[in-house]
């Protein structure tokens, strides 16, 4: 027998109620927490640390808090490679910026330090492994379209939360989207963001081939528009296990993606796409950013749009809307780490009074050594633990044993 409207009017007054005071609650958590992971941060021994992965500036560590036993992902910036390489302002930015958001689908800075020779972002380890990983490497290419309808909304409220403080993501792409050992998914590596005042825009050339916007291909001025256009293309990549304008494992230039892009429409030839996931493809890859979903002047909201009619999104932002996936505890989702050659520490580059100037703005506290912020991994604590930020590491079973 059909629920009376009224009735239904008011348990949804309710629910959002119990949605809202949890989320007051857990922001509330998250700042105590916040407090308490920052206390107990000690000085470490650099050997100690095993890497998990290297990048162009440095190397990502799995960290152990030594007193909450609390295991975190360390991003170790090598100074003198960032300023050979002229990546100090990224830097520095992809700091400000992680200080700034406070959203549970946005991967979390518990602390920013610097140590002699490295500058260090400790951020939440994320177990679960990309999603990349997930959709071509774990089973079938593909998720289930459970699965995807859930990590796209919990990405669209990542989003929504950057450009909620005029931050633009411009990296949005599988690889980028991290989970958690919950299930739930997280933005991840903010290096290529930029906070943009409002009415301002931009035209810089930034982002990954396969996921740049035509607005960025043609260097006309952009803004939160990009990031839409990524989240079509990553949709869509769930689904079909490849991008719209590039099939799986096909050998192409760049320069022909990007002609695609520019080009042609998306071809729905996989199974699993039904109509609302075409449509909310179709309207996130529209070539003209004023007619893209999430960009019209009159406010369109994606949360709304028809795929994702069985999500509640105030119950999915307070973490009461169970996952349709969870990883189990003992392994590491991604691929087979190999072994890493040590970076350069770029001798010949020598840093000035300047440079220690930015340094000490990159550090969250005070890294003289009167309060130090740096974490201990010692082989006696894990064999082998988490997810790296940058790179890919292997799928293997991990063993841990009690922090003494």
């Amino acid at each position: 027998m059909p629920q009376d409207t009224s009735d239904m009017d008011a348990l949804g007054v309710l629910d959002n109620l119990v949605a809202n005071t949890a989320y007051l609650n857990a922001q509330q958590t998250d700042r105590s927490e916040l407090r308490k992971r920052r206390s107990s941060l000690i000085l470490p021994k650099p050997k100690n640390l095993r890497i998990l992965g290297k990048g162009g500036f440095g190397e990502v560590c799995a960290v152990q808090a030594k007193y909450s036993g609390q295991m975190y992902a360390c991003k170790k910036l090598h100074k003198r490679c960032l300023k050979k390489k002229g990546g100090e302002r990224l830097a520095l930015l992809e700091k400000q910026i992680l200080d700034k958001v406070n959203s549970p689908f946005i991967v979390n800075l518990a602390y920013a330090f610097e140590t002699e020779t490295h500058l260090c972002l400790v951020m939440d380890l994320m177990i679960g492994g990309d999603l990349k990983f997930h959709i071509y490497d774990l089973g079938a290419r593909g998720l289930q379209m459970d699965r995807v309808v859930y990590y796209s909304a919990q990405i669209v409220c990542g989003i929504l939360h950057l450009h909620s403080l005029d931050i633009i993501y411009r990296d949005m792409k599988p690889d980028n989207v991290l989970l958690d050992g919950k299930g739930q998914c997280c933005l991840s590596d903010l290096g290529l963001a930029v906070e943009l005042p409002k009415g301002k825009t931009m035209c810089q050339k930034a982002g990954t081939t396969g996921y740049m916007a035509p607005e960025i291909l043609k260097q006309d001025y952009y803004r939160t528009s990009v990031d839409w256009w990524a989240l079509g293309c990553t949709v869509y990549e769930m689904v079909a296990a490849r991008l719209p304008f590039k099939d799986f494992r096909e050998k192409v230039q760049n320069s022909e993606v990007n002609r695609r892009t520019l080009e042609d429409a998306p071809k729905f030839e996989h199974k699993n796409f039904n109509e609302p996931t075409k449509d909310i493809i179709t309207r996130f890859l529209k070539k003209k950013m004023d007619y893209r979903l999430g960009c019209s002047r009159n406010g369109d909201d994606p949360r709304k749009h028809a795929f994702f009619k069985d999500i509640n999104f105030h119950r999915l932002e307070v973490g009461l809307v169970e996952p349709p996936w969870v990883p189990k505890s003992n392994l590491v989702y991604a691929k087979d780490m190999v072994e890493f050659k040590d970076i350069s520490e770029e001798e010949d580059v020598a840093l000035d009074a300047k440079d220690q100037k930015f340094f000490k703005e990159f550090s969250t506290g005070d890294s003289s050594g009167a309060i130090l912020m740096t974490l201990l991994l010692s082989s006696q604590t894990t064999d082998v633990i988490c997810h790296q930020l940058l790179g890919s590491p292997a799928q293997l079973k991990i063993t841990c044993t009690n922090h003494k």
